[in-house]
């Protein structure tokens, strides 16, 4: 398919869309970062349609496609998801339109030719609209130029709709420290990370869904990626993981969605040791931190779904006539509850949006640069094969390690020698892209992952002891019978896990080593 020679050519934007009150809205260009802003006199009405496959392939593939139409002026416009350009950057293709007909003819030719690989020859159909009134700001300086747009109206499909209240802030020339410098400063104001883009609740309004847990995606790098790409594309695999779950969770109430969370901040914490351990001043170690600090605030929401959980598939199934089990889920679930609460203002709060633009802002600046040393700056630009084969030799050893003599491992042992096996398994996720031989890599990884599963569930079983114990205090004797049972379950549990776990461990030891 040839583009016609009205589109300009694909591009990249760079965006960052924040949400908070109207009242913060409205009054942001009395904000001393706007005190030099070119404000525009007056609002902008701009109505959009979005246009999708009856299957909605588009947006399955991380695609949009819309014509907006501003003062009579339509505009098509294409977006993409772009690998190895930051979590605030998309690919992008417009083209002027006539009318709100699709024409894929006058996009750029790639945008074009990648739309209809998706689509298939499938019709482009309407799915929703979004009716805003915008209004327009600008910081320019010399080398910068950032616009701002404070959106208000509603998205609509069919007879239901949806409030929009949010600002985007798009980096249309310059470095991009300035457009993070900018969001920190809103978040600041009292401004937060919107969960999600206009293109994603209006395809859930659409569909009258709402938003699901999302899995880490597979990180994508050449084969002569250098050690540095690796590190980059890492940080923004995770970042894009944790924050693809905030609507699972704010929205849903997902227990997926904060396990998920979880899950991403682990993977980061990670990644960011195995390549501290290379280059140990490279400052990493405040987003490991940070990360920990906003894990530690998610955890006992998920101690607890783990919980209930497990005694509802387990104890409660041959023992569900005891009353006892009543008072001991009704604690469970009201505690829970409390967790949640605290859970949903940890990540709506300042910490997690600073944390996720602080970390995105380092990558985008190549902020370890600036501490290390010549011969660790050389490292940077090394193979990532390289380094990736001395990483995950040293990831092993400390997992073969820590899982020797197991008998004798006491809990705070096991939970060490946990830690150490999903570092290895996270570490083969992230590097195991850089080698070829894929079958291995899947057969290590299974490995890996039974080995973790079988330690999760002697984890969970200790960590279920406690907490019954707890929960029991809590809901005075009611519940006395049923937290001596779930103990005793409990402990039938982790003593039957060895005989799996002792196995699972030889068949690790004997797993092919990807990358040697």
């Amino acid at each position: 398919m040839t583009g016609a020679p009205y589109g300009r050519a694909s591009g990249h934007e760079c965006e960052i869309k924040l949400e908070g009150p109207a009242e913060i809205l409205r009054s942001l260009k009395t904000h001393p970062a706007f005190a030099n802003a070119d404000v525009k006199s007056r609002a902008v009405n701009l109505r959009a349609i979005y246009f999708d496959t009856a299957m909605n392939d588009l947006a399955r593939n991380g695609m949009s496609l819309r014509i907006r139409t501003a003062e009579r002026r339509r505009t098509m416009t294409a977006k993409w998801i772009s690998e190895g350009q930051g979590v605030f950057s998309r690919g992008e293709a417009e083209a002027p339109a006539p009318d709100d007909q699709i024409d894929l003819t006058r996009l750029p030719a790639d945008a074009a030719a990648r739309i209809a690989q998706v689509v298939n020859g499938a019709p482009l159909l309407p799915v929703f609209q979004t009716h805003v009134r915008r209004k327009l700001m600008k910081l320019a300086d010399a080398d910068t130029l950032i616009e701002i747009a404070v959106d208000e109206g509603q998205l609509m499909a069919g007879a239901m709709s949806a409030p929009i209240a949010e600002v985007e802030i798009e980096l249309k020339s310059g470095a991009q420290a300035s457009l993070y410098a900018l969001a920190l400063q809103l978040v600041d104001a009292g401004l937060r990370l919107a969960p999600a883009t206009k293109s994603a609740r209006g395809y859930l309004l659409a569909s009258q869904e709402l938003p699901h847990d999302v899995r880490a995606a597979p990180i994508v790098l050449p084969p002569d990626a250098t050690m540095q790409e690796a590190l980059i594309a890492m940080i923004e695999s995770s970042l894009t993981h944790f924050m693809a779950n905030w609507p699972a969770f704010l929205v849903s109430n997902l227990p997926e969605g904060i396990h998920q969370m979880r899950v991403a901040l682990r993977r980061l914490r990670a990644g960011l040791r195995m390549f501290e351990r290379a280059m140990p001043d490279a400052g990493l170690q405040p987003y490991r931190d940070a990360a920990r600090n906003i894990a530690a605030g998610l955890g006992r929401a998920r101690e607890l779904d783990a919980f209930i959980d497990l005694v509802e598939s387990g104890p409660l199934t041959q023992f569900g006539a005891d009353a006892s089990f009543d008072a001991l889920l009704a604690q469970a679930r009201k505690d829970r509850a409390k967790a949640y609460d605290d859970a949903r203002a940890i990540v709506s709060s300042a910490q997690s949006s600073r944390f996720v633009l602080e970390l995105q802002a380092c990558c985008a600046q190549r902020g370890w640069r600036k501490a290390l040393a010549p011969d660790e700056l050389a490292m940077l630009s090394q193979l990532a094969q390289t380094f990736a084969v001395k990483a995950l030799d040293d990831l092993d050893r400390r997992a073969i390690k820590r899982g020797k003599k197991l008998r004798s491992l006491k809990p705070d042992d096991r939970h060490e020698w946990r830690i150490a096996l999903k570092n290895m398994r996270y570490g083969a996720d992230f590097l195991g892209i850089l080698f070829n031989d894929q079958r291995a890599i899947k057969r290590f990884a299974k490995s890996a992952a039974a080995l973790q599963d079988d330690l999760g569930v002697y984890n969970d079983s200790i960590s279920a002891c406690d907490i019954a114990i707890a929960l029991h205090g809590e809901a005075a004797p009611q519940a006395a019978h049923a937290a001596g049972l779930v103990e005793g379950w409990c402990a039938r549990g982790a003593h039957a896990s060895d005989n799996h776990l002792r196995e699972a461990f030889k068949t690790f030891r004997k797993a092919k080593r990807f990358w040697r």
